[in-house]
């Protein structure tokens, strides 16, 4: 990763990158795993959907999502343990914009009607209220509340890992994802997470296992896109070739897999190749121009929408 005997500069370049990918940068870590920035894009296929997306960019699914088999757990028998006031109150908890949020799941939560996993979504629910509105301090104490009541929910330590990333506190971050993995090892969105932080801290042997068992279970163009870019980081640039490939075949929009595409090519000499591929990334996300240009590739003017 340190070599520059090639043309690319992996240097502040690929931090930047690598937190562009991440999210770190504005975006959410892991919020909808995976799309360009973080992926935060895929929900878990098992059943679980106690995810928060983790690919800062393109949250795929709404970050309320987490707090669906909480939703599923009250609903379920509620009827004859619950009030019909009592299930409004959990229901506004689950669906108040973040704004009036806290209050609603606070009031339910203070009504002391509910137990278990039903208040342990109320703490998800206020816990990404919370988040939202950028009181992550008050969102970790939610999240954590959350798993003393449910400790065996793959989701929640997911959620929290995602906000671990926010804060940049990568090693509990990387804890959580781990803690969600051992629960549900086939959690393809905390592979993908745990994935993007392994390559954030320079562990690309780990990072390329969470991305290649990921695409094993649930193959994306995300992924694909992702596990590209560490290749082109070890300079495999074949490799890096294939999953980019594989990547605009599956979703053609993608701006960042023509990006590493065109760093691909550049490594195996394919100068036309590389800069084509560099007009179409920039074509797709302007942003990318100034990464471009860093690298040492004449990035060309983006053109007029």
């Amino acid at each position: 990763m340190d070599s520059r005997r090639h043309v690319f500069a992996w240097g502040g370049l690929q931090l930047a990158l690598v937190a562009l990918l991440l999210g770190v940068s504005g975006a959410v870590l892991a919020e909808d795993p995976p799309r360009a920035a973080y992926p935060d894009h895929q929900q878990p296929k098992d059943g679980d959907p106690m995810s928060r997306s983790s690919h800062g960019r393109r949250r795929a699914q709404s970050r309320w999502m987490v707090a669906l088999t909480f939703a599923l757990a009250a609903a379920c028998g509620a009827a004859e343990n619950f009030t019909a006031d009592q299930l409004a109150l959990y229901d506004k908890c689950e669906t108040s914009p973040p704004a009036a949020q806290v209050r609603a799941c606070s009031t339910a939560i203070d009504s002391k009607a509910f137990k278990g996993m039903q208040l342990a979504g109320l703490h998800v629910n206020r816990a990404n209220a919370y988040d939202a509105n950028g009181d992550k301090g008050s969102a970790l104490k939610d999240y954590n509340r959350a798993l003393e009541l449910a400790p065996d929910n793959a989701g929640i330590y997911y959620n929290r890992g995602v906000l671990f990333v926010t804060q940049g506190n990568y090693d509990s971050a990387l804890k959580d994802y781990n803690a969600a993995l051992r629960i549900n090892p086939t959690y393809v969105a905390a592979l993908n997470n745990r994935g993007r932080l392994y390559a954030f801290i320079h562990n690309n042997s780990a990072a390329l296992a969470d991305y290649s068992e990921a695409i094993r279970l649930e193959p994306s163009a995300p992924l694909y896109q992702e596990r590209g870019s560490v290749y082109v980081q070890q300079h495999e640039f074949q490799r890096a070739l294939d999953d980019e490939n594989a990547a605009i075949h599956l979703d053609p929009s993608i701006a960042l897999a023509y990006f590493f595409r065109s760093m691909a090519y550049g490594g195996l000499g394919a100068g036309d190749k590389a800069s084509a591929d560099a007009k179409t990334a920039v074509h797709l996300d302007p942003s990318l121009e100034k990464f471009i240009k860093l690298n040492g590739q004449g990035a060309a003017p983006t053109p007029p929408k």
